[in-house]
């Protein structure tokens, strides 16, 4: 099963690396006096790490949240 998850993600990695080559756009995102111009993939993959980055930072933050009730639990269980 594992081995089957591995052969699937190797297979996806060389479909986009195939992809990518044949990519030829460009991404401008203009904001004055800055202009920045990259290629479309690129842009895609930047997009794909901001959103895991945001992801794990909310992941984060809601467990920093979550663990004052998290240290009150056993404390309430030692008391009973």
């Amino acid at each position: 099963r594992t081995l089957a998850w591995i052969l699937a993600i190797a297979a996806l990695a060389v479909a986009l690396a195939l992809l990518a080559r044949t990519t030829t756009g460009y991404v401008q995102v203009v904001v004055p006096p800055y202009r920045i111009e990259t290629s479309v993939v690129t842009a895609a993959f930047l997009l794909l790490a901001a959103m895991v980055a945001l992801h794990l930072l909310l992941r984060f933050g809601a467990k920093i949240a979550a663990m004052p009730a998290r240290q009150r639990w056993p404390r309430a269980a030692v008391r009973s």
